[in-house]
């Protein structure tokens, strides 16, 4: 991220993302808050629980790796951050 100016302009110098693990998906980011005293955005998505721990633990991994490049996207899109490093990373997760 740091090699390909995602924070440059970015309000905030750190992203948070935490996974919530509950009985549905929903993998747009929610609870959109900048942390002013820690300089840190902090974002929601949930994952299916059940879904995910039917998968192998390479399959998990890679879910996870393609839950935050598409959580990191949408950060980019609401922030009007570069993205195209993560579309190439997108492509490369599937």
């Amino acid at each position: 991220m740091m090699a390909n100016n995602y924070l440059a302009n970015a309000p905030f110098k750190a992203v948070s993302v935490m996974v919530r693990y509950g009985d549905f998906e929903n993998l747009e980011p929610s609870e959109f808050a900048i942390d002013r005293s820690k300089q840190c955005l902090n974002i929601t998505v949930q994952v299916d629980g059940r879904e995910l721990a039917a998968l192998s633990v390479e399959a998990q991994a890679a879910k996870h790796r393609l839950i935050l490049i598409e959580a990191l996207c949408d950060v980019a899109a609401n922030y009007d951050l570069p993205f195209e490093f993560l579309d190439a990373m997108r492509r490369h997760a599937i």
